[in-house]
């Protein structure tokens, strides 16, 4: 149905001071909408407990908004957002991370 994509330290392409990133996500088509992304959301960041950051590139509106409603229902807490070269930096943490 899909994947989800997971750099773990000391993976090169992401912040030193994040213990994850998410690099992508995917699920096929007819499967979106039905909770599917968002349960995978909930199964990754139970597996992995840390401190998160992730790149959505600035013209995924769609993208955007699925991280924002879903992050805080997944256990992410302390979530962030920064502007970087038009794109949106999202950062939090989940499990018993700092």
């Amino acid at each position: 149905m899909g994947f989800a994509c997971v750099g773990v330290q000391p993976f090169k392409f992401m912040a030193d001071d994040v213990d994850q990133t998410f690099g992508e996500l995917f699920v096929i088509h007819a499967a979106r909408g039905d909770g599917t992304a968002a349960r995978a959301v909930e199964l990754v960041l139970r597996a992995y407990s840390g401190r998160w950051s992730m790149l959505v590139i600035h013209d995924n509106a769609r993208a955007l908004r699925f991280w924002r409603k879903t992050l805080p229902i997944a256990g992410a807490r302390a979530i962030e957002a920064r502007e970087k070269n038009g794109d949106v930096v999202l950062r939090f943490t989940t499990g018993g991370a700092r």
